[in-house]
């Protein structure tokens, strides 16, 4: 495996900025900023690059990460991908000084129903009055046919609930859940892509949907999905809540049969009420409803008065943009969207967190590398009272690193990703991040 050593040298790099860039725990100088037209000089500090899977056989995908703020921590889920095919879920503790902590499973083994059911693409959210997690996953009710689970995880992963399922249904298969906790009501929402499968597989996009899911584990009104949006075939949902509000936002990629094809895919969001209903007006809400194809959007809030929404914009059938837009808690546009990375390389599957304290959002994503070699991950900071720049997560020329998540603490975040090479198994890795980080001279004294 190619080493990811931390040197004594990467270590003293790690804590201090150096003029112009930094030195990573792989011992490779990354700038750093780019600056944009709009950056202003500004320093920071990003931790060292941190192996979060464990060691062994398989392939790990797909992570995902909420912020404790009781302990101080994060957690980052995932799933592996074993030899024989047969996926589950892991989870890694790691503290927001980026200190890694106890690993443990979520669901493995055989599965609820004793038969050996894959589980793959996990998503969390913190409660913090219970102080604990719900991982949420799609389970492998038969080939290409998934539904939905969810399990009720202590903070430390010291112990758990039992399995559960929240939605399965004939003749559908559902995807990407999304989960978050209502800070106000203790009880959380979860929400998914259904599938019609009933003109085979893998079936055509039918609604975006979910439930709401009390702190304990038991599904509201079961048999009875919140049907959130079953216009234009939609999915790739995602959602956030914001306690100011008491409300969710929805966001997510409508289908029109466009011309010329592939040309046809926007973006669209909604407010949702704690309940479950679409908040009208404004209804659906055209986030981006022109020309090209729109895929993989993202949102934050600063849980006051604001939400940020981020996407991919197809610029060409093969080089893709990031394109933002930030909305006021009633709904109506903070003026118009806007470019977040636009270069000759492609960049995809964005992620998005905010500060409120500062009024910052932090936006990263995988960049494809010139040449073709691989792909690195990428980040954004700006807000309306702090420096704006991009900055290096990691950047390897020689490693895929895909698939990014991130989450905020106070002033912190931390940034998980796939990582790979053609010699190694892949794994999940993470780095924290500090902007805007002040350090104190070393100062030695003599005893007297």
């Amino acid at each position: 495996m190619l080493a990811r050593r931390l040197s004594l040298m990467a270590l003293l790099s790690s804590i201090f900025v150096l003029a112009g860039g930094i030195v990573s725990s792989s011992g490779r100088f990354q700038p750093s900023k780019d600056l944009s037209p709009h950056s202003a000089l500004s320093s920071y500090r990003l931790g060292q690059e941190l192996q979060l899977s464990p060691s062994g056989n398989g392939e790990r995908y797909q992570p995902a990460v909420a912020y404790n703020h009781r302990q101080h921590e994060y957690l980052a889920v995932w799933h592996n991908t074993w030899p024989d095919g047969r996926r589950d879920i892991y989870a890694r503790r790691v503290s927001d000084s980026g200190q890694v902590l106890t690993w443990f499973a979520v669901a493995t083994g055989l599965g609820p129903g004793g038969d050996g059911k894959s589980r793959l693409q996990p998503t969390v959210a913190y409660n913090a009055a219970n102080d604990e997690y719900l991982v949420v996953w799609m389970l492998e009710a038969s080939a290409n046919v998934y539904e939905i689970w969810g399990r009720l995880v202590a903070w430390n992963g010291g112990s758990m609930g039992p399995e559960f399922q929240i939605i399965q249904w004939a003749n559908r298969s559902f995807w990407t859940p999304r989960v978050a906790w209502n800070s106000y009501r203790n009880e959380y929402m979860v929400i998914w892509n259904a599938f019609d499968t009933s003109g085979g597989l893998p079936g055509v996009a039918n609604d975006v949907a979910g439930y709401r899911v009390s702190a304990s584990g038991v599904v509201q009104y079961p048999g009875s999905p919140i049907i959130i949006t079953d216009s234009d075939s939609p999915h790739q949902a995602d959602l956030v809540y914001n306690v100011a509000m008491d409300e969710y936002f929805i966001v997510w990629v409508r289908v029109y049969s466009a011309v010329p094809p592939g040309t046809g895919n926007d973006i669209y969001g909604a407010r949702l009420t704690w309940a479950g209903s679409v908040v009208t007006p404004p209804g659906a809400i055209a986030i981006y409803s022109l020309e090209k194809d729109q895929n993989a959007p993202a949102v934050a809030t600063n849980e006051q008065d604001r939400y940020m929404v981020v996407w991919e914009h197809a610029y060409t059938g093969t080089d893709r943009d990031i394109y933002g837009r930030e909305y006021n808690a009633d709904g109506s546009p903070v003026g118009s969207y806007f470019t977040i990375a636009s270069w000759t390389e492609d960049t995809t599957a964005p992620d998005i967190a905010a500060n409120g304290s500062s009024k910052e959002w932090l936006a990263v994503w995988q960049q494809a590398l010139g040449g073709g070699t691989g792909y690195a991950i990428k980040g954004f900071r700006w807000g309306s009272t702090v420096n704006t720049y991009y900055f290096d997560v990691a950047n390897y020329a020689f490693w895929e690193n895909e698939s990014p998540a991130v989450a905020a603490d106070i002033p912190g975040y931390l940034v998980v990703y796939e990582g790979d090479s053609s010699t190694t198994n892949r794994h999940i890795f993470g780095r924290m991040w500090w902007p805007e980080a002040v350090y104190l001279p070393l100062a030695l004294h003599n005893a007297p």
